[in-house]
């Protein structure tokens, strides 16, 4: 039974626990807290150093691995960040501005669309969800490709784009945004894409598709395309997008279901479940022989399950918090719960 704890007793009670029983997570690592931050009165320190982005509601920063706070701000309509910049950008704006991580503006790049940084990558999606372009550190237009349909899916990693569609359609992009590989899922009464991933070395692509039923579809990298290797008919018919991604050694894929996540072992073709209520937040999926992370939320209630793959919880913890936010880097967990970081640290036995 998971224990449930009132926030912001949580992170005191949490801390106290670890610190004077720090509980196995396996056979190798303890986790330990390291420092907690009330964000409502962090100071601001705009120092350069490597940094962890986080974003809890309306508010967005960057955190740097003492607890300093170099950046924290107020969502003007979305942003999007990553590790050495971010736009904070408005609703109707024909330019998009890039700041540093310690809130120093880099350039202005003059664009329509929504901004996407992923992969060390620059894209811009186009308001009506039919176009995409590409730039280069310097804002510089690499490419743009218009679609015949609105995207509904995208994923990138540092070589592919890979997008789904309205329509049913799935495309592989390749660096300069040319079309390498074209499949349309069948066998589903309605055709649209709810969900698409790439592995980060690019051997493979998965898609979430139909109604009618919902199928997971796999693909492999091969000859430069990407061929349908796998089809496997789901219990859920979902009518949003889904969270749908590989593991970081590309070893499982994982998928959401109505009752929380399943995850497909590639070496043995057997499926292994991770329950929950509510929504999912986050998921942190190294892969073969380390802890997989998973934050979800229900009414008032976040839980953080934390266990290897196929193997038992090492914590499955509920607690009172509206706004949630994990990032992992390496053997150690940013943990946002509200107004507060914590840092816990997995430490090696």
């Amino acid at each position: 039974m998971r224990k449930r704890f009132l926030f912001p007793l949580f992170f005191i009670l949490l801390c106290s626990y670890l610190f004077l029983f720090p509980r196995p997570m396996s056979k190798e690592f303890i986790y330990q807290p390291v420092w907690s931050r009330d964000l409502h009165i962090a100071s601001i320190q705009p120092i350069e150093g490597p940094v962890i982005d986080f974003r809890l509601g309306n508010f967005f920063g960057y955190v740097h691995e003492e607890g300093e706070i170099s950046v924290l701000d107020r969502v003007t309509y979305d942003v999007v960040m990553d590790e050495e910049r971010y736009i904070n950008y408005s609703s109707v704006s024909d330019h998009h501005v890039f700041l540093d991580t310690t809130g120093q503006i880099l350039m202005s790049v003059e664009t329509r669309g929504y901004p996407i940084l992923s992969s060390g990558r620059y894209f811009t999606l186009r308001g009506d969800m039919v176009s995409l372009s590409e730039r280069d550190d310097e804002g510089e237009l690499l490419w743009s490709r218009d679609f015949q349909s609105i995207i509904t899916g995208l994923a990138v990693n540092k070589e592919f784009i890979a997008l789904g569609f309205l329509d049913g359609d799935f495309l592989v992009l390749n660096s300069r945004g040319e079309i390498i590989s074209d499949f349309q899922p069948a066998g589903s009464r309605i055709r649209v894409v709810y969900g698409v991933a790439l592995s980060d070395d690019s051997r493979n692509a998965a898609i979430i598709s139909g109604i009618g039923p919902q199928k997971l579809s796999i693909l492999e990298q091969r000859n430069g395309t990407f061929i349908p290797i796998f089809n496997l008919e789901l219990e859920d018919e979902f009518r949003r997008p889904v969270y749908l991604g590989f593991s970081d050694d590309g070893a499982f894929v994982g998928y959401e279901t109505s009752g929380g996540i399943k995850y497909l072992d590639f070496s043995t073709g057997s499926l292994h479940a991770v329950e929950f209520p509510g929504d999912l937040l986050s998921v942190n999926f190294p892969g073969k022989g380390s802890l997989t992370m998973v934050v979800s939320r229900h009414n008032e209630w976040g839980t953080l399950q934390i266990f290897e793959p196929g193997g038992e919880y090492a914590i499955n913890q509920d607690f009172l918090g509206s706004l949630i936010d994990l990032k992992r880097r390496g053997k150690t967990l940013y943990l946002g719960i509200d107004n507060r970081i914590e840092r816990i640290d997995m430490v090696e036995r």
